[in-house]
């Protein structure tokens, strides 16, 4: 079968032009400039410079581009479908059942006219769009005038993409497979599956057709990979706009670059778009939703996110129009946190009887009676304070917490908890006296014996904190409760005379 486009040229050479679109070579990257030889550890300029080097594509570089990856798919979720195992035959006799039964055709029969048959179908321009190419006239003829062969409507949807697949001049079934299968057929229906095997087989098309196979899934993954390097700059651009919200460009450029494969994955050419403008929307999302669930040590959930956005944004515009700082509840009713019976009740004593909800709030808030809550009596008041609440904890959701690991300094050679103060902690006064306290006590302890020094010590736990009593004393020293007693009273005596209490008196001042 020979199939043209609308422009007359051949469906053949026109999927095989790919040296124009850059499929064949890989994408060659010239060596550095001299002037970029220093910042040749900058893995972001290397990766800007690489991608300017890649060529953008237009329109119709996009829709052929994207026809390769739909026929890359097609057979893709066929060997899927039918297991491991499956022979190039197989596969081939599936495609010829999938184009017999798919119904892709009657949504575009649905815009006809019940009275328009097929011919009206086939050289109908919307229809001709959607069909990806133009049948041969021989083929269409065959189609409209031969009834023997009882071609239904329904059979057109060999003209998707699994007819592309099918009907090329290297495919599985070349025009001579296709008008010998046609040949002689009386019964109202296409060649049935037994016999596109049968025909395939006696033709020895098991090694053709894993060459085309092979070639056709190579071209496909090409055309993926160029359709995504082509529009790797579209990515940055995008993500140029998320800076300063806790990510990293090159951060924010690998998740745009999910997006983008994501974008590639979803598009469909035959909706007239550019790629770009579809890409855009699925670059953002993503780029966005990383922005959401990484730039903050403690994750916001996405929800709150808008709220905080929302937030934001009114406040703004409360600021600019009041003049001042709005309050808690003159936020929450512009963000439409009041419950509609309450905010109708407000608006009804404010004469705030505007139909947009937007004009209707802005009025009542312009009243200033919201701006202390107090007045008002109950229920009214707790309505208020909750919806006044909600904003309080946006608020506090869209705190950017620190780290206190975090560098500072010009060198950056401290961490921010070197500056926080441990309410815990000794003061260096009182850490310098303590120290000086107990230089004088053991000095003045060392004026007694060596006995009684040790059982004054351990009687108030000088050493390590924890006092003794006397019979743990007097089991250490082998004697008795009462002579422990004893030992300890005559060392105070000792240490209250003057000429050693001395010292130790401006400590108990």
């Amino acid at each position: 079968m020979h199939l043209t486009t609308e422009a007359g040229e051949s469906v053949q050479t026109v999927l095989l032009e790919e040296d124009s679109l850059g499929l064949l070579p890989p994408v060659v990257l010239p060596e550095p400039l001299a002037e970029d030889e220093d910042s040749g550890d900058d893995p972001l300029r290397t990766y800007l410079r690489e991608i300017h080097e890649v060529n953008l594509l237009t329109a119709a570089d996009e829709r052929m581009l994207a026809c390769r990856m739909e026929e890359m798919i097609c057979l893709d979720q066929i060997r899927v479908d039918l297991g491991e195992g499956t022979s190039n035959i197989d596969v081939a006799v599936r495609l010829w059942e999938r184009t017999c039964e798919q119904r892709a055709i009657l949504d575009i029969l649905a815009e006809l006219e019940a009275k328009e048959d097929l011919a009206s179908l086939l050289t109908s321009r919307s229809a001709r769009a959607r069909l990806d190419f133009v049948p041969d006239p021989d083929v269409s003829e065959a189609l409209i005038t031969r009834p023997e062969h009882g071609l239904s409507q329904a059979h057109v949807v060999r003209f998707s993409v699994d007819t592309r697949v099918l009907f090329t001049d290297d495919g599985v079934l070349r025009s001579n497979d296709l008008h010998t299968l046609l040949e002689g057929r009386t019964r109202a229906a296409l060649p049935i599956p037994e016999d596109v095997r049968e025909q395939l087989s006696r033709a020895g098309a098991e090694e053709r057709l894993d060459d085309y196979f092979l070639d056709l899934h190579d071209r496909g993954a090409r055309a993926e990979r160029r359709l995504i390097e082509s529009n790797l700059r579209l990515v940055v651009s995008v993500a140029k706009k998320y800076l300063g919200r806790g990510l990293a460009l090159l951060d924010l450029i690998q998740e745009g670059n999910l997006g983008l494969m994501r974008a590639v994955e979803k598009f469909d050419h035959r909706r007239g778009f550019k790629f770009s403008t579809y890409a855009t929307w699925w670059i953002r999302q993503a780029v966005g939703r990383a922005v959401a669930d990484q730039a903050r040590t403690i994750r916001v959930p996405v929800h709150m996110t808008e709220v905080i956005n929302r937030l934001a944004n009114v406040s703004r515009d409360l600021v600019q129009e009041l003049g001042r700082e709005p309050s808690p509840s003159e936020i929450a009713l512009a963000m439409g946190l009041v419950t509609e019976s309450y905010e109708a009740d407000l608006a009804i004593k404010m004469a705030a009887l505007h139909e947009d909800p937007v004009l209707r709030r802005k009025a009542i808030v312009r009243s200033g009676e919201l701006y202390e809550t107090w007045q008002w009596e109950h229920p009214m008041r707790d309505e208020l304070e909750r919806a006044a609440a909600r904003v309080l904890q946006a608020r506090r959701a869209a705190r950017h917490p620190v780290s206190l690991a975090a560098p500072i300094g010009d060198e950056q050679d401290g961490q921010l908890g070197d500056l926080i103060e441990d309410p815990e902690a000794v003061s260096p006064v009182d850490e310098a006296a303590l120290a000086m306290l107990k230089d004088t006590v053991h000095t003045v302890l060392g004026s007694l014996s060596q006995r009684e020094s040790r059982i004054i010590a351990l009687r108030f736990g000088l050493d390590d904190g924890r006092q003794r009593t006397l019979e743990e004393v007097g089991r250490e020293f082998g004697v008795t409760r009462e002579r422990i007693r004893q030992i300890e009273a005559k060392a105070l005596r000792k240490l209250r005379h003057p000429t050693r209490s001395r010292k130790l008196r401006d400590y108990l001042r």
